[in-house]
């Protein structure tokens, strides 16, 4: 017999199914225990599974890391996308304008137009960015060769910042630049303030020019706020001097810009300030009138060079004050050719050279008047003090003349200064006979008072010392010790002596107005606010003494070296010099003087190089010149 196995309910067979079942009880369940799993059997498995669990928590933590910090610089990040099509573009702001003493303009700021560039929004293409290139050149007219040199000065400036490629181009080249527009990404044009000066060459020693911003300037601006690389900056004159009054404040565009680097919309704007007008002293027709003179005189004569200087004795106010020949600023403004600088560098009338400031020459007899007040008010002399010139002075072998074969006989101050007597100025300077004379020592005291040996302080740049020998100077430069006859030579204006024309004009302004020394200036209003004079000596000298050189000075108009001015509507005081320089025998030619004589409105000096005798080339200039200014200029 078979024994059958006991059927569990539970087992469900391959071929059996579970039609109904109505309910199992608690009593009937019992639990199955479940088998042991791979893993907890397995330690390698269970290993490998938490490093995965590791891994996937870490990657969450890292990403969770870097949202955080992607939300916290959010600020940033959207900067930096803006600037892929945001361009902060500053707009110059206009200069001051320079006004003469008559509200004439001596500047103008024109409109104008540059190519600018975006270095990041050129094409990447090495190729691509010289067809571009090539096209502006085409465009422009400015050499390839020039724009990559361009490209590549600015290269160390900005990649982002629009900044200049070529500086000014006409009006017909912006309308073929606008349009190949869409030829040129990266380029673009913008509107600029050209600078530029109406009278050129007349008052460019004055003036002087703004140009573009070098490297080196830049390294210096670039903190401040005012400026743009694109900028012109002061270089000379009082464009320089007073950079920071003409400048100005930028604005500022914020442009949107398109995939080629132009200009889609204006975001924002902000207005620029334009800088402070000033106002010179200088009388614009009167320089025009003494330049022009000064170029039909020097011409006559082929003189390599001639300074005018006119000044008012009771403020320092400068008049006038030319150069000849000079240089059209103009040319400097607008970016001057190699060539173009070149030939105003090597050329030798020294154009670029300021002379009435910067030249330093022999003051021949000019300097006669200040060595008579300087024996005046140390008592060397008197008003009654006679020497007897009988043709000059020996000393051992060595002979001090005259310019008169003869001499001119009993002399005192008045008539030493009138007829220009050297002998009387060698006994006051160096001491002859019963004469003890100042001595160098006493000469350079007053010369120095008196404004010499020193800058004064005028208000523009260039300005030199001039130059007064000592004993330790000639001593140490030409192994000579000083002699009698080194002073004799300085106290008529020879030997190593060397002064400006400005220092000139400023010790006769100042024995004119009797006794007060002026710091020279041209600016006479900023912003519309006076300029207040300046006192260097307030009494270089009594004015007792002055009064007795000013006779001496009025009486060479009458009776001297200057009697061509007697014709003149006013009364004039003067004094002529000849001023020998080098071994060849050639002279400059001074003229000096003040009118009225009772009540001085103007000082006036007159240097001619190589002129000859001052009396015949320098005193006609000064003649013409004074006949102008009183007769449209006496009220």
């Amino acid at each position: 017999m078979v024994r059958r196995r006991k059927k569990d309910p539970f087992d469900l067979g391959s071929n059996v199914h579970i039609k109904h079942r109505t309910s199992i009880t608690h009593q009937d369940w019992v639990p199955i225990p479940p088998s042991q799993s791979s893993t907890s059997k397995n330690p390698f498995v269970s290993k490998r599974l938490f490093i995965i669990s590791s891994a996937c928590l870490l990657t969450l933590l890292i990403l969770f890391v870097r949202l955080f910090s992607l939300q916290s610089h959010a600020d940033t990040y959207k900067k930096m996308a803006d600037n892929n099509r945001i361009r902060v573009v500053s707009q110059q702001a206009p200069r001051g304008v320079i006004y003469d003493r008559n509200n004439i303009a001596l500047t103008a700021n024109n409109a104008d137009v540059g190519v600018f560039v975006t270095i990041n929004d050129l094409p990447e293409s090495n190729q691509e960015k010289q067809g571009v290139l090539s096209l502006v050149s085409e465009l422009t007219g400015v050499s390839l060769e020039e724009l990559q040199q361009r490209l590549q000065e600015l290269q160390k400036t900005s990649n982002i910042e629009p900044l200049p490629l070529v500086d000014h181009v006409s009006h017909d080249q912006a309308i073929l630049i606008s349009v190949h527009e869409n030829d040129l990404p990266g380029i673009y044009l913008t509107p600029r303030i050209s600078r530029e000066y109406p009278l050129g060459q007349y008052v460019a020693n004055i003036i002087g020019y703004a140009g573009k911003i070098t490297d080196p300037e830049w390294e210096q601006l670039k903190t401040d706020s005012r400026y743009a690389y694109s900028d012109p900056i002061g270089k000379t004159g009082v464009e320089l001097s007073f950079e920071n009054d003409l400048k100005g404040q930028n604005g500022q565009q914020r442009i949107e810009v398109n995939a080629y680097g132009h200009v889609s919309r204006i975001v924002a704007s902000e207005d620029s300030i334009p800088g402070d007008n000033i106002v010179l002293s200088i009388d614009s027709d009167f320089q025009k009138y003494l330049y022009d003179e000064l170029g039909k005189a020097a011409n006559a004569i082929k003189s390599p060079g001639a300074s005018a200087i006119a000044q008012d004795p009771n403020t320092g106010e400068i008049l006038a004050l030319v150069s000849w020949p000079s240089y059209d600023n103009n040319l400097f403004s607008k970016g001057i050719s190699q060539d173009a600088y070149t030939a105003l560098i090597e050329d030798p009338q020294k154009p670029l050279f300021n002379k009435p400031i910067s030249g330093e020459y022999p003051s021949g007899s000019t300097i006669k008047p200040l060595i008579a007040s300087a024996a005046l008010q140390e008592g060397i002399i008197n008003p009654q003090s006679t020497v007897v010139s009988t043709g000059g002075i020996q000393i051992g072998q060595w002979n001090f003349p005259d310019w008169k074969a003869g001499g001119h006989g009993v002399t005192n101050v008045t008539k030493a200064i009138a007829q220009s007597v050297n002998t009387f100025f060698y006994a006051i300077g160096g001491g002859y006979q019963d004469i003890q004379g100042l001595g160098l020592d006493k000469i350079r005291e007053y010369a120095e008072r008196f404004g010499l040996n020193a800058k004064l302080g005028i208000d523009i740049p260039g300005e030199t010392t001039g130059f007064i020998p000592t004993k330790e100077w000639k001593e140490k430069t030409k192994g000579e010790k000083w002699y009698i006859g080194d002073t004799y030579h300085l106290a008529i204006g020879q030997g190593d002596l060397l002064v400006t024309p400005l220092q000139v004009n400023s010790y006769i302004a100042t024995i004119a107005n009797g006794g007060t020394l002026y710091t020279p200036h041209l600016v006479k209003k900023i912003a519309g606010n006076e300029v207040d004079p300046i006192i260097i000596h307030s009494q270089v000298v009594d004015d007792t003494n002055l009064a007795v050189v000013r006779a001496g000075m009025r009486e060479t108009v009458i009776s001297g070296s200057a009697k061509s001015l007697q014709s003149l509507p006013i009364e004039v005081a003067a004094k002529t010099g000849t001023a020998e320089f080098g071994v060849d025998g050639k002279t400059h030619a001074w003229f000096t003087a003040f009118a009225p004589y009772e009540n001085p409105k103007i000082a006036l000096t007159i240097l001619i190089e190589e002129g000859g005798e001052g009396s015949t080339t320098a005193a006609p200039i000064a003649k013409n010149a004074l006949n102008w200014w009183f007769t449209n200029r006496a009220q």
